[in-house]
């Protein structure tokens, strides 16, 4: 299992006992969440690694992936910009 936000493996591993752990930490999320309306549907929940989750707090789904874009684009910009003359850019 991937999280729906970064795509991190969520892969269950076994320990010594056969109890099962989790390598990432993988929670519930909802898409919209309960106190901006959102229900408790299927529908509405994804599977998201702990670190996404926490990060996203209030956002819905779709402006927490605005956000992880702006900020890949961030770092692209700041990568092609030590490597590209800027007369290019």
């Amino acid at each position: 299992m991937q999280c729906y936000y970064c795509g991190k493996e969520m892969v269950p591993s076994t320990t010594r006992r056969g109890v099962t752990r989790v390598k990432e930490a993988q929670t519930k999320d909802h898409k919209i969440p309960k106190c901006r309306g959102g229900s408790l549907a299927q529908n509405n929940t994804v599977l998201a690694c702990a670190g996404c989750n926490e990060e996203k707090g209030q956002l819905t789904a779709d402006e927490y992936i605005l956000v992880l874009g702006y900020r890949k684009v961030l770092r692209l910009n700041r990568y092609y910009r030590t490597i590209v003359p800027n007369w290019v850019l």
